[in-house]
C-alpha cells in the first residue's frame, strides 16, 4: 500500500489550544496535540481485525496544513487524492478563520487534482465526455468569484465550501458521461483477474471503473461464453 501528502501553505492566527477545540465538533475522528501541532486522523475503512485500512491524517502547525494518507492497492492515487481532500475540505474549512491561508496556492492544488482526473480517460474517448476547456473555464470563474470575497475574511470560510462543492459538482458531471467500451472494459476485466490470482471481486471491480454491477456481470458471462476466461 502506498503513501501520499498534500501541503496547503498557511500561517496559525490563534493558538494550537483553540484549534484544537474547534476540532472537538467532529465525530468519529481522533484528534492529538503536541507542542508543535494538533493532528486529526480520520479512519475510512477497518480490516478484519478492526485495524484502520484506509484513512487519512491532517496534521494543523503554526507554519501550514499537511495532509497524508496512504493509497489503497488497485486505487488510481489521482482518485484517491480527489477522495482525500473532498473529505478533508469541511475539516480545513472549519478552522480556517484561524489561519491565513495562500488561497491561490490552494486552488492550484485542487486544479492539479481535478485535470489528474481529467486524465484517467482514455485519450481515444475523451470527446464523449466533458470538453476539458469548459472544465478549465469553469475553474477560472470559480478562481474569480473567490478573488471577489478575499477583502472580507468572515466569508473566506464560506466561499472555500462553495468552491470546493461545485468542482464536485464538475467532477460528478464528468463521471456522468464516463462509460468505457465494452472490449475495453473486458480487457480490464482479464487484466484484473490475472492480477488477483484468477479471481474478481465485482463489487470492487465495479467502484474502481465507475460501472454498474449488472454490467460487470453481463460482460463477464459473455467472456465465459467466448471461452476467454474459465469459471471456477
Amino acid at each position: 500500500m502506498d503513501a501520499g501528502s498534500i501541503k496547503i501553505t498557511a500561517k496559525l492566527k490563534g493558538s494550537l489550544a483553540t484549534l484544537a477545540k474547534k476540532l472537538n465538533q467532529f465525530k468519529k475522528v481522533l484528534i492529538g496535540k503536541t507542542k508543535d501541532k494538533v493532528s486529526i486522523a480520520y479512519i475510512e475503512k477497518l480490516d478484519i481485525n478492526r485495524e484502520p485500512k484506509e484513512f487519512f491524517i491532517v496534521n494543523f502547525s503554526k507554519d501550514g496544513i499537511t495532509i497524508d494518507y496512504v493509497i489503497p492497492n488497485n486505487v488510481p492515487p489521482s482518485v484517491r487524492k480527489w477522495t482525500v481532500l473532498r473529505k478533508a475540505f469541511p475539516i480545513i474549512t472549519s478552522v480556517s478563520s484561524l489561519y491565513d491561508i495562500d488561497i491561490e496556492a490552494l486552488l492550484n492544488t485542487i486544479e492539479v487534482a481535478l485535470q489528474d482526473m481529467i486524465s484517467l480517460i482514455p485519450k481515444d474517448s475523451k470527446t464523449l465526455y466533458v470538453e476539458n476547456d469548459k472544465l478549465k473555464n469553469k475553474i477560472s470563474e470559480l478562481e474569480s468569484k473567490l478573488e471577489q470575497c478575499l477583502n472580507s475574511k468572515e466569508e473566506i470560510s464560506t466561499k472555500l465550501y462553495e468552491t470546493t462543492t461545485k468542482l464536485s459538482e464538475c467532477k460528478a458531471k464528468l463521471r456522468e458521461y464516463e462509460t468505457y467500451p465494452d472490449d475495453l472494459l473486458k480487457s480490464k476485466i482479464i487484466t484484473w483477474i490475472k492480477e488477483h490470482e484468477g479471481e474478481i471481486d465485482i463489487e470492487e471491480f465495479a467502484k474502481v471503473f465507475n460501472v454498474p454491477e449488472t454490467k460487470v456481470s453481463e460482460l463477464l458471462k459473455e467472456l465465459v461464453d467466448e471461452n476467454y476466461i474459465n469459471p471456477r
